[in-house]
C-alpha cells in the first residue's frame, strides 16, 4: 500500500469562547503582533519515544519544521527541549507502577542532545537544546531554559509539541504564569485523541493565551506583520518577563522598547553558568546545550539509545 500522510488533530476552538474573548478585550486574540528578535519557538519533546508511536506528533513535524525555519531566518530563537533522564522516585513508582516510571524516565534517550531529537528536524547553529526534569519547561529549577530566554530578551513563546494535554499544556500555563505572551499553534501541537487535544486548547485559549494555526503565526513572524499603533485591537507590547513574586498572573511591564536586546556574541555561553551542560557538537554544527538543574546522577551519555515502547497508551498522557 502507498504511504500516506500522517495526520492531524482537527482541533477547533468554540465560538462562544472567540465572543467571550472579544466582548472582554474588544478583539479575538490577545497578541496581534510580535517581535520575531523577541520571540522564542519551544518545541517540547519531539523525541522517538514519542513521536515513533504517534501519527499525531508525525503529521506536526513539517509545521514545526516551518516555524523554526520562519523564525530563525527572521532573527528569533528556536529551543528544542528534551526529557532528561531523572532519579527514581516513590511517588513516580507510586503513581505509575515501576515499569511504567522506567519507561518514563528513559523517554528522552541517552547521548548527545542533537542525536536524541527526531531525525526529521534541521537544527540551527544558534539554537538551544536544553533538558528538562520536569512536565513543563518553565517549572522553576527543573529546566534552564526560562534563564535562557530571558538573557536573549524573549518575551514571546510558541508552543509547539508533544504531548499537548500534558507537558505542552504545563509548559504553555507556566510560561504565562513567569509573564510570557503565549501562542499555542495548534496544529504544531499532538496527543493521542483530538478531544483530548481541544480540550487544552479551550483551557488554554480561555486563560492562558493564544491559540492559532501555523499560518497565522508564520503571518505574524513575517517582517511587517504588525497592526497600526493607534489602532483599538491592537495588542500591547510587553517587557521582557521576570518571574513573578507574587500568587497571582504574569508579573507587569512597561511597554517593551523598540530596540530587540542584543543576542549573544559567538564568545558568550548560551547556557546558564550555574547549569552543567553538555558542550559537545553534533558534526558539521556547533550547538550548545543545557542540561537540567538537577540531572540525574545516573544518565548515561557515552552512546545514544532509544527506549522502547512497553505500554501502548503511552501517548494519552504521562
Amino acid at each position: 500500500m502507498p504511504d500516506t500522510e500522517p495526520p492531524t488533530h482537527a482541533w477547533h476552538i468554540d465560538d462562544r469562547e472567540y465572543r467571550r474573548q472579544e466582548e472582554r478585550r474588544g478583539r479575538r486574540y490577545a497578541y496581534t503582533s510580535l517581535d520575531p528578535a523577541r520571540t522564542a519557538l519551544a518545541v517540547i519533546d519531539m523525541v522517538p519515544f514519542f513521536v515513533d508511536a504517534s501519527p499525531y506528533a508525525r503529521g506536526i513535524v513539517p509545521n514545526i519544521e516551518r516555524l523554526a525555519n520562519h523564525l530563525r531566518n527572521a532573527g528569533g530563537t528556536v529551543a528544542w527541549v528534551l526529557p532528561a533522564r531523572t532519579d527514581r522516585t516513590p511517588t513516580g513508582d507510586e503513581f505509575h507502577g515501576p515499569e511504567t516510571a522506567e519507561m518514563f524516565r528513559d523517554s528522552g534517550g541517552t547521548g548527545p542532545l542533537p542525536d536524541r531529537l527526531w531525525h526529521d528536524f534541521t537544527l540551527g547553529t544558534d539554537d538551544l537544546l536544553v533538558e528538562k526534569s520536569a512536565p513543563s519547561a518553565f517549572f522553576p529549577g527543573r529546566c534552564p531554559l526560562p534563564e535562557l530566554l530571558q538573557e536573549r530578551g524573549i518575551n514571546t513563546v510558541l508552543i509547539t509539541g508533544t504531548v499537548t494535554n500534558v507537558c505542552c499544556e504545563s509548559s504553555a500555563r507556566d510560561a504565562w504564569t513567569l509573564g510570557y505572551r503565549v501562542i499555542m499553534v495548534a496544529d504544531a501541537n499532538a496527543t493521542g485523541r483530538d478531544r483530548d487535544h481541544n480540550a487544552t486548547l479551550h483551557t488554554i485559549y480561555r486563560s492562558f493565551g493564544d491559540v492559532r494555526p501555523t499560518t497565522d503565526v508564520l503571518a505574524l513572524i513575517r517582517p511587517g506583520a504588525r497592526c497600526a499603533a493607534a489602532s483599538p485591537r491592537c495588542g500591547s507590547a510587553w517587557s521582557t518577563p521576570t518571574p513573578s513574586t507574587g500568587s497571582g498572573g504574569p508579573s507587569s511591564g512597561t511597554p517593551a522598547d523598540a530596540r530587540p536586546t542584543p543576542r549573544p556574541t559567538s564568545q558568550s555561553p548560551r547556557w546558564s553558568p550555574t547549569v552543567p551542560h553538555d558542550a559537545r557538537p553534533a558534526a558539521g554544527r556547533t550547538l550548545n546545550s543545557s542540561s537540567p538543574a538537577t540531572p540525574s546522577a545516573d544518565s548515561p551519555t557515552s552512546r545514544t539509545t532509544r527506549p522502547t515502547r512497553r505500554d501502548p497508551n503511552f501517548t494519552q498522557g504521562r
